[in-house]
């Protein structure tokens, strides 16, 4: 079995530091691997308890009867290295969800730790990090909050930035296949996991937070390779001086200019975020989206936000060009209809039929299909979700809902599969991030 596997897909796994005290870590990282599903073997490792939480703790790890996939350690860290020593021959990978190490000024405990596990042949994420979710394996291994099952891989090397993209990840329904959370990158760092995320069955696309480099060349190699096959999004904290130096006290790793990083990204293929909404606007779009395209066809009922969205779309070289003669033709007969020119203006008196009407006929077309509600009180938003729902298009469709009472249409579509965002600007992003995976058209 890889390292990959043992780490992501473990069939056994030790909590070494797993404690009986509520709100502790050790109590926590039980319980959320007990709570999630998880179907392995789980084996608590602390000489101060007999069982915890229903499950036989074993004094050390040389005491449980069975070789050891994954190890989770949450101990004080200097006792880290000698854990990883009595693991010797037992335990092949190990999340160090200690801190205290080189982010703390403690270079040389780091060393030692990392030293150690290679000497034995165990592979090492973090330490202070987070812990990892798989979905895929059930497994929880994490203080970080719940996720829907998706098929996105998010390596991040903030542990709390995970703690605030996850719950809006849940709220927005986009699920994740993995979390991974790389801390100080003292031996694994998202270079080591691209090669295998490129080829797993469960992984449609992966998103990167990513501060500093431990092997930037290396990095730049594997995401290009692995853009071939499936997006990579990348969201490069450190852009300024002040922001490369909190980078460099966060978590110790090594930073490089922000224009060099950005270049290097960009001729890789990767889709550049410059922060997490954008990040998680880019996320949504790519897990849903259904095919290529070769155009953008905007529909809406008013005309403020549709003209906004084509300023920013052709301030990013995104061209909002006029829809066919064909289509222009087939939306003449469709009652309150202003302009079929695109943005196709339906007024604010469109409801269910006007844009039922409007998308299935745009659908026939080769398009991404942008779809505004901006609702008056007179027209519910539900009409609008429902419209879309039984138009069932076959393009990609991505809608723009805001205003009063549209929180039920929003949840309705999100549901059913169809991305909804809030703003112009969310939208714009989206949209943008797609343009750069259909057309191969790198985009500022």
């Amino acid at each position: 079995m890889s390292w990959y596997k043992s780490l992501l897909y473990p069939k056994t796994i030790a909590v070494i530091g797993a404690s009986t005290r509520e709100g502790s870590i050790g109590h926590q990282l039980v319980k959320s691997i007990l709570e999630n599903g998880y179907n392995g073997e789980i084996y608590p490792v602390n000489p101060k308890y007999t069982s915890i939480l229903g499950l036989k703790c074993y004094k050390n790890i040389k005491e449980i009867p069975q070789q050891i996939d994954l190890a989770i350690i949450s101990i004080p860290a200097k006792h880290t290295p000698n854990i990883i020593r009595e693991a010797a021959g037992k335990l092949k990978t190990a999340i160090v969800i200690s801190a205290g190490f080189s982010e703390a000024g403690n270079k040389n405990l780091e060393e030692q730790l990392v030293k150690t596990a290679k000497e034995n042949n165990i592979r090492i994420l973090g330490p202070n990090c987070a812990g990892i979710i798989s979905k895929p394996a059930s497994l929880h291994a994490s203080f970080e909050p719940k996720i829907y099952e998706g098929n996105v891989a998010f390596i991040t090397q903030s542990g709390a930035l995970g703690g605030a993209v996850l719950p809006v990840l849940h709220r927005e329904r986009i699920g994740l296949s993995h979390f991974i959370s790389i801390g100080n990158m003292a031996d694994l760092a998202p270079e080591d996991f691209i090669p295998y995320l490129a080829k797993d069955k469960n992984v449609k696309a992966i998103a990167l937070y990513i501060e500093g480099f431990k092997n930037a060349r290396k990095l730049f190699t594997e995401i290009k390779r692995a853009t071939k096959k499936k997006p990579v999004i990348v969201l490069k904290a450190g852009r300024t001086e002040t922001g490369m130096q909190a980078a460099i006290s966060h978590t110790a790793s090594l930073t490089t200019s922000h224009k060099i990083a950005k270049a290097a990204m960009k001729q890789a293929k990767a889709v550049i975020a410059n922060h997490e909404k954008e990040m998680i606007n880019i996320i949504k779009a790519i897990t849903k989206q259904k095919k290529k395209f070769k155009d953008i066809i905007i529909i809406t009922n008013s005309g403020g936000p549709s003209v906004i969205l084509t300023d920013l779309l052709e301030e990013a070289d995104i061209k909002v060009r006029e829809t066919p003669p064909n289509i222009r033709e087939a939306l003449k007969p469709l009652t309150g209809i202003s302009t079929a020119r695109n943005p196709i203006d339906l007024t604010a008196t469109a409801g269910y039929k006007e844009y039922l009407k409007t998308i299935k006929t745009v659908d026939k077309t080769d398009s991404l299909i942008v779809a505004i509600c901006i609702p008056p009180k007179f027209k519910p938003a539900m009409e609008f979700a429902k419209a879309v729902i039984d138009a069932k298009p076959k393009n990609p469709i991505l809608c723009l809902v805001e205003g009063e009472n549209t929180q039920e249409a929003r949840e309705t579509l999100e549901i059913e599969g169809y991305p909804t965002y809030r703003t112009t600007r969310d939208i714009a992003d989206a949209i943008i991030a797609l343009y750069v995976l259909c057309k191969n058209t790198e985009i500022d």
